[in-house]
């Protein structure tokens, strides 16, 4: 949806003030953005739940330096499209919930994050874009969008 209002909205540039113009950016900015973000998060969430049943074939321990760099470049990426999109107000919020969540569960369920690639993986990222989210609005005393500032 996202994607094709965008494209749809490149073509009414010249139209800025008319009713279909403000139903596209609508369609591409406010629901498309909604609507990908919550995709994200419930992937996210049901790969989180499926990480942290044990599994007792694989006892091979995870390669932590993919997970690492895998986590940062997803936390980034999880930052950017929750500033862009302008979906701060609920990106944040499970950005935060997220790690604490996975350390919860994981305690209360005496599951190992060592033996976990999964969670801690999303452990990871989810703080790094909490962490990014931080410095963002404390620099820019908001969340302003990177397109606003003319960095894209």
């Amino acid at each position: 949806m996202h994607l094709s209002a965008n494209a749809v909205a490149r073509h009414l540039t010249l139209m800025k003030d008319s009713p279909l113009y403000e139903l596209t950016y609508f369609f591409d900015e406010v629901l498309g953005h909604i609507l990908w973000d919550s995709g994200i998060i419930l992937l996210s969430l049901g790969l989180i739940l499926l990480g942290l049943i044990p599994n007792e074939k694989d006892k091979q321990p995870p390669n932590r330096a993919f997970i690492v760099l895998g986590s940062i470049l997803y936390g980034f990426t999880f930052f950017v499209n929750g500033v862009e999109g302008q979906t701060v107000v609920f990106t944040a919020p499970v950005a935060a919930a997220v790690p604490a969540g996975i350390v919860l569960f994981s305690k209360g369920h005496g599951v190992s994050l060592r033996q976990n690639p999964v969670s801690l993986f999303f452990l990871l990222s989810y703080s790094v874009a909490v962490l990014l989210f931080i410095l963002w609005g404390m620099w820019q005393e908001g969340f302003p969008q990177f397109s606003e500032l003319g960095w894209i």
